[in-house]
């Protein structure tokens, strides 16, 4: 199973003016560092929470068909399409009058619908890709306050330490880590 990036957001969730208000931070000579910075802590939360911030488009990659299929990342805006390789190795869409999603519950999934069965795929390794569309929204503002927060300690954090190497141990803001830890336990941001 695995999870590709097919279209990412087109902007960040922080923008350089928010996190250098964050980090009190007032020079233009570090622009380009805080940009890379906010990309680099972007991807980290996300990793960490399995939550997509600003809408992308993924593929997820499948064995086979189970029920339910628990979609690795979210919170899950749609399911574009679901396609299997049948047992003749033939490219099939799934219909929609088979499966049904539940985007509510935190680990997004898709399940088959009363009276259906899952159609018999070729039994090779990614046999089924769903293509699915995650975030909060198409833009930064859709984010809530609190995942953008924990990106902004990040970014500062990261800002703060870019010269940490292997002889010094880096550890991780613990303000950072109880909030990414109870975020990542109890719901995706």
């Amino acid at each position: 199973m695995a999870l590709s990036l097919i279209t990412d957001a087109t902007t960040e969730p922080v923008t350089r003016a928010e996190a250098a208000l964050f980090m009190r931070y007032t020079g233009s000579l570090q622009n380009d560092v805080i940009d890379s910075l906010i990309v680099a802590s972007t991807r980290y939360v996300q990793n960490w929470c399995s939550t997509q911030f600003v809408n992308a488009t993924f593929d997820y990659y499948a064995d086979s068909f189970c029920n339910p299929i628990d979609l690795p990342v979210g919170p899950v805006n749609s399911i574009t399409s679901i396609k299997y390789q049948d047992a003749s190795d033939v490219e099939q869409t799934l219909a929609t009058t088979v499966y049904g999603s539940d985007l509510i519950s935190p680990i997004n999934k898709i399940y088959l619908k009363a009276n259906q069965s899952w159609p018999t795929t070729l039994q090779e390794p990614n046999a089924v890709v769903i293509r699915l569309v995650a975030g909060y929204g198409a833009t930064a503002t859709s984010v809530p306050e609190h995942a953008k927060t924990v990106i902004k300690m990040v970014v500062a954090d990261m800002f703060e330490h870019r010269e940490a190497n292997g002889e010094t141990e880096y550890k991780p803001n613990p303000t950072v880590k109880a909030l990414l830890n109870t975020s990542a336990q109890n719901y995706r941001f």
